[in-house]
Protein backbone atom coordinates (compact mmCIF):
# COMPACT_ATOMS: atom_id res chain seq x y z
CA UNK A 1 0.00 0.00 0.00
CA UNK A 2 1.26 3.16 -0.94
CA UNK A 3 1.74 6.61 0.83
CA UNK A 4 0.42 9.55 -1.26
CA UNK A 5 0.66 13.22 0.06
CA UNK A 6 -1.83 15.89 -0.89
CA UNK A 7 0.54 19.44 -1.49
CA UNK A 8 -2.03 22.53 -2.12
CA UNK A 9 0.74 24.60 -3.26
CA UNK A 10 4.69 24.57 -4.01
CA UNK A 11 5.59 25.36 -0.48
CA UNK A 12 3.79 22.46 0.50
CA UNK A 13 4.92 20.00 -2.03
CA UNK A 14 8.58 20.61 -1.19
CA UNK A 15 8.11 19.36 2.14
CA UNK A 16 6.50 16.45 0.52
CA UNK A 17 9.23 15.86 -1.32
CA UNK A 18 11.22 15.66 1.57
CA UNK A 19 8.98 13.22 3.84
CA UNK A 20 8.64 9.39 3.24
CA UNK A 21 6.00 9.32 0.82
CA UNK A 22 6.49 7.41 -2.59
CA UNK A 23 3.56 9.73 -4.38
CA UNK A 24 2.74 13.55 -4.50
CA UNK A 25 -0.63 14.90 -5.43
CA UNK A 26 -0.61 18.64 -6.70
CA UNK A 27 -3.42 20.92 -7.15
CA UNK A 28 -6.97 22.14 -5.24
CA UNK A 29 -9.06 19.01 -4.21
CA UNK A 30 -11.97 21.61 -3.47
CA UNK A 31 -11.64 25.57 -4.76
CA UNK A 32 -11.74 26.73 -8.44
CA UNK A 33 -9.78 29.79 -7.24
CA UNK A 34 -6.68 27.88 -5.66
CA UNK A 35 -5.93 26.29 -9.24
CA UNK A 36 -2.32 26.55 -9.81
CA UNK A 37 -0.59 28.21 -12.68
CA UNK A 38 0.72 26.60 -15.63
CA UNK A 39 3.97 27.57 -14.45
CA UNK A 40 3.82 26.64 -11.19
CA UNK A 41 2.16 23.12 -12.20
CA UNK A 42 5.23 22.86 -14.37
CA UNK A 43 7.54 23.37 -11.54
CA UNK A 44 5.66 21.13 -9.41
CA UNK A 45 6.28 17.99 -12.32
CA UNK A 46 9.75 18.46 -12.48
CA UNK A 47 10.55 19.05 -8.60
CA UNK A 48 8.69 15.33 -8.22
CA UNK A 49 9.74 13.56 -10.67
CA UNK A 50 13.47 14.44 -10.20
CA UNK A 51 12.97 13.32 -6.65
CA UNK A 52 11.56 10.14 -7.37
CA UNK A 53 8.47 10.60 -6.16
CA UNK A 54 5.19 9.81 -8.67
CA UNK A 55 2.93 12.89 -9.53
CA UNK A 56 -0.84 13.37 -9.59
CA UNK A 57 -2.35 16.53 -11.25
CA UNK A 58 -5.58 17.63 -9.00
CA UNK A 59 -8.59 19.16 -10.48
CA UNK A 60 -11.42 20.99 -8.40
CA UNK A 61 -15.06 21.29 -9.65
CA UNK A 62 -14.88 24.31 -12.31
CA UNK A 63 -16.57 26.85 -13.87
CA UNK A 64 -16.73 27.37 -17.49
CA UNK A 65 -13.81 29.84 -17.27
CA UNK A 66 -11.78 27.97 -15.32
CA UNK A 67 -11.94 24.38 -17.17
CA UNK A 68 -10.61 26.47 -19.94
CA UNK A 69 -7.53 27.54 -17.64
CA UNK A 70 -7.27 23.83 -17.29
CA UNK A 71 -7.65 21.99 -20.40
CA UNK A 72 -4.17 24.38 -21.24
CA UNK A 73 -3.02 22.22 -18.04
CA UNK A 74 -3.81 18.63 -19.39
CA UNK A 75 -3.00 19.37 -23.04
CA UNK A 76 0.89 20.43 -21.48
CA UNK A 77 0.97 17.16 -19.32
CA UNK A 78 -0.30 15.06 -22.21
CA UNK A 79 2.80 16.39 -24.10
CA UNK A 80 5.11 15.41 -20.49
CA UNK A 81 4.13 11.62 -20.69
CA UNK A 82 1.55 9.66 -18.67
CA UNK A 83 0.41 11.15 -16.04
CA UNK A 84 -2.91 10.41 -13.36
CA UNK A 85 -4.81 13.07 -13.17
CA UNK A 86 -7.78 13.44 -10.09
CA UNK A 87 -10.96 14.68 -11.52
CA UNK A 88 -13.66 16.32 -9.26
CA UNK A 89 -15.65 17.57 -11.88
CA UNK A 90 -17.59 15.46 -14.93
CA UNK A 91 -16.97 17.87 -17.18
CA UNK A 92 -13.26 17.93 -16.63
CA UNK A 93 -13.36 14.14 -16.83
CA UNK A 94 -14.80 14.10 -20.19
CA UNK A 95 -12.34 16.81 -21.28
CA UNK A 96 -9.15 14.78 -20.09
CA UNK A 97 -10.50 11.65 -21.96
CA UNK A 98 -9.25 13.52 -25.14
CA UNK A 99 -5.81 13.03 -23.98
CA UNK A 100 -4.38 9.65 -24.68
CA UNK A 101 -1.29 9.95 -21.87
CA UNK A 102 -3.84 11.11 -19.11
CA UNK A 103 -5.00 8.73 -16.82
CA UNK A 104 -8.13 9.82 -15.15
CA UNK A 105 -8.77 8.83 -11.53
CA UNK A 106 -11.96 9.93 -9.71
CA UNK A 107 -11.56 12.43 -7.21
CA UNK A 108 -13.87 12.31 -4.05
CA UNK A 109 -16.53 14.71 -5.17
CA UNK A 110 -17.05 12.25 -8.02
CA UNK A 111 -17.56 9.40 -5.53
CA UNK A 112 -21.33 9.67 -3.39
CA UNK A 113 -21.16 8.21 0.20
CA UNK A 114 -24.43 8.82 2.42
CA UNK A 115 -22.56 7.92 5.58
CA UNK A 116 -20.14 11.55 4.91
CA UNK A 117 -23.78 13.42 6.80
CA UNK A 118 -22.59 13.58 10.54
CA UNK A 119 -26.48 13.68 11.60
CA UNK A 120 -27.98 10.37 10.59
CA UNK A 121 -26.56 7.58 12.09
CA UNK A 122 -29.18 4.39 11.34
CA UNK A 123 -28.19 3.14 15.27
CA UNK A 124 -29.99 6.04 16.52
CA UNK A 125 -32.88 5.80 13.82
CA UNK A 126 -36.14 4.80 15.97
CA UNK A 127 -37.00 1.40 13.75
CA UNK A 128 -36.70 -2.04 14.16
CA UNK A 129 -33.73 -4.02 14.05
CA UNK A 130 -33.88 -5.34 10.20
CA UNK A 131 -35.36 -2.07 9.05
CA UNK A 132 -32.24 -0.86 10.60
CA UNK A 133 -29.99 -3.04 8.87
CA UNK A 134 -31.16 -2.02 5.74
CA UNK A 135 -30.67 1.36 6.23
CA UNK A 136 -26.98 0.19 7.00
CA UNK A 137 -26.59 -0.97 4.27
CA UNK A 138 -27.50 2.11 1.90
CA UNK A 139 -26.11 4.39 4.40
CA UNK A 140 -22.89 2.87 4.31
CA UNK A 141 -22.12 1.80 0.65
CA UNK A 142 -20.77 4.45 -2.02
CA UNK A 143 -21.85 5.41 -5.30
CA UNK A 144 -19.11 2.68 -6.48
CA UNK A 145 -20.83 -0.08 -4.94
CA UNK A 146 -23.02 -0.48 -8.27
CA UNK A 147 -21.82 -1.96 -11.44
CA UNK A 148 -23.55 0.53 -13.83
CA UNK A 149 -21.58 3.04 -12.03
CA UNK A 150 -18.47 1.68 -12.17
CA UNK A 151 -19.01 0.15 -15.61
CA UNK A 152 -19.80 4.35 -17.12
CA UNK A 153 -16.31 5.34 -15.36
CA UNK A 154 -14.36 2.40 -16.45
CA UNK A 155 -15.75 3.76 -20.31
CA UNK A 156 -14.10 6.67 -19.40
CA UNK A 157 -11.33 5.69 -18.94
CA UNK A 158 -11.01 5.61 -15.26
CA UNK A 159 -9.07 3.11 -13.42
CA UNK A 160 -9.11 4.17 -9.71
CA UNK A 161 -10.82 6.80 -6.98
CA UNK A 162 -10.53 8.20 -4.00
CA UNK A 163 -12.81 7.61 -0.95
CA UNK A 164 -13.14 8.88 2.47
CA UNK A 165 -12.09 6.76 5.38
CA UNK A 166 -15.68 5.68 7.39
CA UNK A 167 -15.34 2.80 9.05
CA UNK A 168 -18.36 1.07 8.50
CA UNK A 169 -18.10 1.80 4.96
CA UNK A 170 -14.64 -0.78 4.56
CA UNK A 171 -16.22 -3.61 3.86
CA UNK A 172 -17.96 -2.16 1.15
CA UNK A 173 -14.43 -1.66 -0.28
CA UNK A 174 -13.91 -5.40 -1.42
CA UNK A 175 -16.78 -4.73 -3.48
CA UNK A 176 -15.10 -1.98 -5.67
CA UNK A 177 -11.57 -3.23 -5.93
CA UNK A 178 -12.99 -6.52 -7.12
CA UNK A 179 -15.03 -5.11 -10.33
CA UNK A 180 -11.19 -3.18 -11.09
CA UNK A 181 -11.47 -0.06 -9.28
CA UNK A 182 -8.20 1.08 -7.38
CA UNK A 183 -8.77 2.98 -4.10
CA UNK A 184 -7.22 5.66 -2.73
CA UNK A 185 -8.63 6.31 0.97
CA UNK A 186 -8.17 9.83 2.46
CA UNK A 187 -7.03 10.05 6.41
CA UNK A 188 -8.37 12.82 8.67
CA UNK A 189 -10.73 14.35 7.00
CA UNK A 190 -14.21 13.82 5.48
CA UNK A 191 -15.93 16.36 3.89
CA UNK A 192 -19.39 16.84 4.92
CA UNK A 193 -20.24 19.82 2.13
CA UNK A 194 -18.92 22.05 -0.25
CA UNK A 195 -19.94 25.98 -1.13
CA UNK A 196 -18.93 27.67 -4.28
CA UNK A 197 -18.74 30.90 -2.50
CA UNK A 198 -16.24 30.34 0.37
CA UNK A 199 -17.85 31.05 3.94
CA UNK A 200 -13.89 31.38 5.02
CA UNK A 201 -13.09 34.24 2.92
CA UNK A 202 -16.38 35.79 3.33
CA UNK A 203 -15.54 35.63 7.39
CA UNK A 204 -11.82 37.08 7.10
CA UNK A 205 -13.05 39.80 4.49
CA UNK A 206 -11.50 38.96 1.38
CA UNK A 207 -13.03 41.08 -1.19
CA UNK A 208 -12.60 39.22 -4.13
CA UNK A 209 -12.38 35.33 -4.54
CA UNK A 210 -10.53 35.95 -7.80
CA UNK A 211 -7.78 37.97 -5.54
CA UNK A 212 -7.96 36.24 -2.82
CA UNK A 213 -5.10 35.82 -0.37
CA UNK A 214 -5.55 32.13 0.04
CA UNK A 215 -6.26 31.86 4.51
CA UNK A 216 -7.19 29.00 4.11
CA UNK A 217 -3.46 27.82 3.70
CA UNK A 218 -2.98 29.14 6.88
CA UNK A 219 -6.27 29.17 8.75
CA UNK A 220 -9.85 27.07 9.84
CA UNK A 221 -12.31 27.11 12.06
CA UNK A 222 -13.99 24.59 14.08
CA UNK A 223 -17.70 24.94 14.59
CA UNK A 224 -19.73 23.71 17.42
CA UNK A 225 -23.14 22.99 17.52
CA UNK A 226 -24.73 22.47 20.76
CA UNK A 227 -27.99 21.33 19.51
CA UNK A 228 -26.69 18.55 17.24
CA UNK A 229 -23.90 17.70 19.72
CA UNK A 230 -21.10 17.49 16.61
CA UNK A 231 -17.98 19.85 15.93
CA UNK A 232 -17.42 20.40 12.18
CA UNK A 233 -14.32 22.01 10.17
CA UNK A 234 -14.20 24.79 8.47
CA UNK A 235 -11.25 24.82 5.82
CA UNK A 236 -11.73 27.18 3.05
CA UNK A 237 -15.03 26.58 1.01
CA UNK A 238 -15.69 22.83 2.90
CA UNK A 239 -17.38 21.79 5.97
CA UNK A 240 -15.44 18.55 7.46
CA UNK A 241 -15.64 16.26 10.42
CA UNK A 242 -12.67 14.62 11.82
CA UNK A 243 -11.91 10.53 11.58
CA UNK A 244 -9.11 9.87 13.08
CA UNK A 245 -7.00 6.69 12.26
CA UNK A 246 -5.12 4.53 14.18
CA UNK A 247 -2.55 1.64 13.46
CA UNK A 248 -4.79 -0.86 13.29
CA UNK A 249 -7.26 0.98 10.91
CA UNK A 250 -4.17 1.43 8.86
CA UNK A 251 -4.07 -2.79 8.84
CA UNK A 252 -7.53 -2.91 7.96
CA UNK A 253 -7.45 -1.14 5.13
CA UNK A 254 -4.58 -2.77 4.00
CA UNK A 255 -6.13 -6.06 4.07
CA UNK A 256 -9.37 -4.85 1.51
CA UNK A 257 -6.15 -4.14 -0.87
CA UNK A 258 -6.11 -0.31 -0.98
CA UNK A 259 -3.93 0.56 -3.06
CA UNK A 260 -2.90 4.11 -1.57
CA UNK A 261 -3.49 6.12 1.45
CA UNK A 262 -3.74 10.29 1.29
CA UNK A 263 -2.65 12.31 3.68
CA UNK A 264 -2.96 15.91 3.30
CA UNK A 265 -1.37 18.97 4.22
CA UNK A 266 -3.27 21.70 5.56
CA UNK A 267 -4.14 23.61 8.57
CA UNK A 268 -6.57 21.35 9.74
CA UNK A 269 -4.88 18.11 10.41
CA UNK A 270 -1.81 20.14 11.37
CA UNK A 271 0.78 18.27 9.06
CA UNK A 272 2.47 21.28 7.30
CA UNK A 273 6.61 19.64 7.36
CA UNK A 274 8.19 16.82 6.57
CA UNK A 275 9.04 16.35 9.77
CA UNK A 276 5.02 16.07 11.07
CA UNK A 277 4.72 13.82 7.73
CA UNK A 278 7.56 11.30 8.31
CA UNK A 279 6.18 11.23 12.23
CA UNK A 280 2.13 10.32 11.19
CA UNK A 281 3.86 7.43 8.60
CA UNK A 282 5.83 6.25 11.38
CA UNK A 283 3.56 6.28 14.17
CA UNK A 284 0.20 5.00 11.88
CA UNK A 285 2.55 2.44 8.42
CA UNK A 286 5.06 0.71 10.63
CA UNK A 287 4.77 -2.52 11.85
CA UNK A 288 1.71 -3.40 10.08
Amino acid sequence: MEIGVQAHNLRMLQEAIKSSCSNIRFGSEFCMFRVPTKDQLKEAYLLTKSSGKEFMYVVPRLSDNTLTKIQKHLAFLNQIGTIKVAVNDLGALHVLNKYTNLQPHLGRQLVYIPARCPWGNPAEFNVGFFIKRKIEKIFYKTSLNFKPTIKFFKSLGVQGADIDFIPQCLPHFGFIVRNGINLSVHLHLIPVTTTRKCHLARFLGEKTLEQCSKPCETVAFRMKNDELGDELLLGGNVVFRSMMQKREDIRRLHNFNVSEIVITMNPLTGIASHQELNTFIKDTMTNR
